[in-house]
């Protein structure tokens, strides 16, 4: 099922193509990719959270940094326990594990 995107006049786009909006609000920081996953970093107090809406996952963190690696560790981790249980999986859950082996070609550069 595809995301759309709706722009100021109401028209909707893919999301795989649209320019991501952000709604303006003083805790959110920045809006980019993490594996080819487009996310959102948003901060809450002293808390730092990256999280997507492609799969539901998310990171935290002191720092933004700590955000990130924590949603880059939750993300493998997440793959990894589809990968192994593929073949008892909802339609819901295969439709995640399709999307990350979709961006499996980033996950290589992870340290």
């Amino acid at each position: 099922m595809p995301y759309y995107i709706r722009d100021e006049e109401g028209k909707g786009e893919d999301a795989s193509t649209a320019r991501l909006e952000v709604l303006h609000s003083p805790s959110t920081r920045d809006c980019f990719t993490i594996f080819g996953i487009p996310v959102v970093v948003s901060k809450d107090g002293d808390v730092f959270t990256v999280s997507d809406s492609e799969i539901n996952m998310y990171g935290l963190g002191d720092t933004r940094e700590e955000a990130e690696e924590d949603y880059k560790n939750t993300v493998l981790e997440y793959f990894d326990i589809l990968n192994v249980n593929e073949h008892k999986l909802s339609e819901n859950l295969k439709g995640h594990l399709y999307y990350l082996r979709s961006k499996a070609k980033y996950f290589e550069a992870v340290p």
